[in-house]
């Protein structure tokens, strides 16, 4: 069962590490937290639906309308996910270097955040910022033969078409442009008027109207695309028909809970060390084992048994892996997860800047996403993948809504909606409601009584240990309990949780 203990919102708070405010921080001043003593993962599931993240044994949720920067619970639907173009070439980046040692023609320095790199905030203690490529494209050179030879041709196609062969004339297709653009966006002369040749030829082929030739040439359009279109896993293919790879990479997930149960230890940690100082300049005396333990190791899942076979060479039971990313039997990155009963939650991820031109932050979000796809085959309640917060008003934090589809949580009635439907709301206000209807409440917040709120008495003098809903502990009237804490704390977790999660308290000695 999951054990823990309550902590009302901070009085005492720290400069925000996004907007790098002094006054209010949404880490600090308005949150609340628990300690979890032990952490049941359907329970966290839970947690996470109603807004919670964790940072090592601590849960915390922010206190909504009273941050600077309001933090919004995101995840994508994984088995539904299509890559971006951008995404696409990050993957082929990654196959071209692993495949043919290819490296981008030009790359910033060594240490900077390029094409897609995290940059995580230290404040924040949950998934890293990846950033996506923005890089804008070599301008087209005047004197590239292939480009000018093709613009000649185009021309000369332009001039040899009558506009007799249309069978109705270019100057009156003005109101027929938007129908006629979905095949090709991009209002070029040259391509509407091969367009228009096309859908004539369409007309007499099958002998039918405007309308229905659009029709068909719109079909066969998107029946071609169906048909080139690669599934999700295919992009991260490693082949090479000519010769073997230039590299080898791997891939190692650890069931880890403290450093004495971490494979390589030292490797990981010097590796994350070398990372907290040159990314947020932090003072290398301050970043120690102890720190990396209790940040990215320590964690309150125990003794959970397996859901699948360990062969399979994935995680097999729930809790917290560090995955690590193995270059030539070099360690390069590691992402930290937690593996849940439907998802993946990302936690942090920290990397060699020397690799950055690889763009691993965007490329370790694919291949998390990938991983809860690979989850769905062994166990299908596996469906979702969660980035941690999406903080609208920190425009670094804005990468995480470009996996689509992803949908952000609404703090009010906690429904899930379509980021796209969202943007203009968040753009018009600072604290909005995502839930369209009005009349959508959170039910699990209301009418929680007294009998709802489980307890656990522990008496460490005698080692009395009593399990007990909060209505009955009152009239035995063992421990002295602030009420509107007890309630507080019932309300921000729901009153599903409350009845399976066990609130400790403990006499005064």
């Amino acid at each position: 069962m999951s054990i823990i203990e309550f902590h009302p919102a901070n009085k005492d708070g720290h400069p925000c590490g996004y907007c790098k405010s002094s006054g209010y921080c949404s880490y600090g001043k308005f949150r609340t937290g628990m300690s979890a003593y032990q952490l049941n993962p359907d329970d966290y599931q839970k947690l996470i639906d109603r807004g919670w993240r964790r940072c090592g044994t601590y849960l915390y949720k922010t206190v909504m309308e009273k941050t600077c920067c309001p933090t919004f619970t995101i995840r994508c639907k994984a088995l539904e996910i299509k890559p971006t173009r951008s995404q696409r070439k990050t993957l082929k980046r990654v196959s071209d270097f692993i495949v043919f040692g290819k490296t981008p023609k030009s790359t910033s320095n060594p240490g900077s955040d390029v094409c897609g790199s995290k940059i995580s905030s230290k404040f924040g203690h949950e998934s890293p910022p990846r950033i996506p490529s923005n890089i804008p494209s070599a301008p087209m050179n005047p004197h590239d033969s292939s480009r000018t030879s093709s613009n000649q041709r185009i021309k000369k196609e332009e001039t040899s078409i009558k506009p007799t062969e249309c069978s109705i004339p270019i100057e009156n297709c003005e109101s027929r442009v938007k129908t006629l653009t979905q095949l090709y966006p991009k209002e070029r002369k040259a391509k509407f008027i091969r367009m228009k040749r096309k859908l004539n030829k369409m007309m007499d082929r099958r002998k039918c109207s405007e309308e229905d030739a659009l029709a068909f040439m719109l079909q066969e359009r998107q029946d071609k695309l169906r048909k080139l279109e690669k599934s999700f896993e295919k992009f991260f293919g490693y082949s090479s028909p000519s010769k073997s790879p230039s590299h080898k990479i791997e891939f190692q997930y650890s069931l880890v809970n403290s450093r004495h149960d971490y494979p390589n230890f030292r490797e990981s940690f010097e590796l994350y060390k070398k990372y907290q100082v040159d990314v947020h300049g932090d003072d290398p005396n301050e970043v120690t084992p102890s720190s990396f333990e209790s940040f990215l190791i320590r964690n309150s899942f125990k003794n959970i048994e397996p859901f699948a076979d360990q062969s399979h060479g994935i995680p097999h039971r729930y809790g917290t892996y560090h995955m690590k990313y193995l270059l030539d039997g070099k360690l390069i990155a590691v992402s930290v997860l937690d593996i849940l009963p439907t998802s993946v939650s990302s936690v942090y991820f920290y990397y060699d800047r020397n690799y950055s031109f690889l763009s691993l932050g965007t490329y370790s979000a694919m291949r998390e996403i990938l991983l809860v796809r690979e989850l769905n085959a062994i166990k299908p309640d596996f469906e979702n993948y969660y980035m941690g917060f999406y903080i609208h008003s920190c425009p670094k934090m804005r990468y995480k809504g470009q996996y689509n589809p992803s949908f952000l949580l609404c703090y009010q009635a906690f429904t899930w909606n379509r980021i796209e439907n969202c943007l203009s709301k968040l753009n018009a206000h600072k604290f909005p409601r995502l839930e369209p209807d009005l009349s959508v409440e959170d039910e699990e917040s209301n009418n929680i009584t007294d009998n709802d709120i489980q307890m656990l008495y522990f008496n460490p003098r005698n080692d009395d240990r009593k399990v007990i809903n909060f209505s009955s502990l009152k009239k035995l009237n063992l421990v002295d309990v602030d009420n509107y804490d007890v309630h507080t704390y019932a309300k921000l977790i729901g009153r599903t949780l409350a009845r399976t999660m066990h609130f400790v308290v403990t006499p005064s000695i």
